[in-house]
């Protein structure tokens, strides 16, 4: 755990078991009702005290043998005889499957290239395809709301970046800024983000199928933002690589500037969704910092990312990075990452994550496993991540997976996940997972 505490605990009278469940993305910070203040355990692991940053601190200790539970992400904590690297191993457990847009265009029949861009397409993906998906998959998966095919590059292209619809392909932008200089200058101009590029349109999109699905849940989502790193590489191009030897000083303004203009953007994003500020949450998906060496990451990477956290004002830090190695995974937990998703990385296993990283993380079972692994390989790669210190395992039905052995396969890991979750809950210990 991260020295400024990151677990907190509900509590009314006396503390209580709660769970969290990163299928539904949030988890608020909790009170008591002796203080009205949010609770977090200090970095000794043996005593809760009030979350209040900037003020008094008031202790509650775990006195003698008693063994109050919290949970972190999930993770249930005795609060004694628990040491700062055993966090991540301990306690509960969390699954899920979800399908998103791309895949129920694939059941339904609609081109791929129209759910980025057409509201018809999306609500005729969505009513046809969520039927199909249930059915083929079962009851258990969840949707993402009814939105066009995620587009990550939104933020950088009303920046200016253009963006590209290939057919039957995802979403490409090309990078506008042919020097820092350049892009320092331009970043230093302001921006209404709302009246920019493509932003007006799916503004319109968004309209129409809130009206045309009424009773969905729809939020302003899926024109997103990116973090620093993937941020700069997209503005500037593979120049901003050698930007960071040659000019350092330079690189350092610039993705400062990045990183004031992606906190504003996701500003944006959550005025016109209504949300109260500063949110709960925050979270990040940077794969371009896995591009950066663990040698340059305390100058380029770990100020840019508290940066962006600090800026949003957010209780708690989640993070998507892609392909990180293993001497990466310290600093996360100096950054204080409270959740953890390391998506496709090659090089890591929940082990390597564990031990290094010291934080919560979920990790994925990933399409292409899904498309070539036998049933059996599934079940046992899911006890073995279990074992190994995942807080959660979860899943995305792909166009690929849209088949008979792909819903099977995901049956088989969603069977497996009940009962690694079932066992869990039962008391057994992560360590005897791989007796079962």
């Amino acid at each position: 755990m991260s020295d400024r505490g990151t677990a907190r605990a509900k509590a009314r009278g006396q503390l209580k078991l709660w769970r969290f469940d990163p299928r539904k993305r949030s988890a608020g910070l909790y009170r008591t009702d002796a203080f009205s203040a949010c609770l977090q355990i200090s970095p000794s692991c043996n005593e809760l005290a009030p979350f209040n940053p900037g003020g008094s601190r008031r202790t509650l200790r775990a006195e003698g043998n008693s063994r109050l539970p919290v949970i972190l992400w999930g993770l249930t904590l005795p609060l004694n005889d628990m040491r700062d690297d055993e966090i991540h191993s301990a306690g509960g457990f969390s699954w899920y499957v979800n399908c998103g847009m791309p895949a129920l265009g694939e059941l339904a029949g609609v081109p791929l290239h129209l759910l980025f861009q057409e509201a018809d397409a999306v609500i005729d993906a969505w009513r046809r395809g969520v039927p199909i998906a249930r059915e083929m998959f079962g009851p258990d998966i969840e949707f993402f709301p009814p939105l066009w095919a995620h587009i990550s590059y939104g933020h950088v292209h009303t920046l200016g970046c253009p963006l590209k619809f290939p057919e039957d392909s995802d979403v490409g932008c090309t990078p506008i800024y042919d020097s820092l200089d350049e892009g320092i200058r331009a970043l230093g101009r302001g921006v209404d983000f709302s009246r920019q590029g493509l932003f007006p349109h799916y503004l319109d999109v968004w309209r129409r199928i809130r009206r045309a699905l009424p009773h969905e849940h729809v939020p302003f989502a899926g024109f997103e933002a990116e973090g620093p790193i993937t941020t700069a590489w997209l503005l500037r191009g593979q120049g901003f690589f050698t930007d960071l030897y040659d000019a350092p000083d330079g690189a350092g303004e610039f993705l400062r500037l990045v990183t004031d203009s992606i906190i504003r953007y996701k500003r944006t994003i959550a005025a016109i969704n209504g949300q109260t500020l500063p949110p709960e949450e925050a979270h990040i998906a940077d794969d371009g910092a896995a591009m950066i060496p663990p040698s340059l990451w305390p100058v380029f990477v770990v100020p840019l990312l508290d940066r962006y956290y600090a800026g949003m004002g957010c209780r708690r830090r989640l993070a998507h990075i892609e392909n990180l190695v293993p001497d990466h995974l310290p600093f996360l937990h100096e950054l204080g990452i409270d959740l953890f998703d390391p998506s496709v990385s090659p090089k890591l296993t929940p082990a390597l994550v564990r031990d290094r990283a010291r934080i919560p993380f979920l990790w994925r079972l990933n399409a292409m496993h899904i498309r070539d692994w036998p049933e059996p390989r599934i079940e046992r790669w899911a006890y073995e991540s279990a074992a190994q210190g995942a807080a959660g395992l979860f899943a995305h039905i792909e166009r690929i997976t849209c088949c008979a052995s792909g819903a099977a396969r995901i049956k088989t890991f969603m069977r497996t996940a009940r009962q690694i979750e079932s066992l869990l809950g039962g008391g057994r210990r992560r360590d005897q997972l791989l007796d079962s």
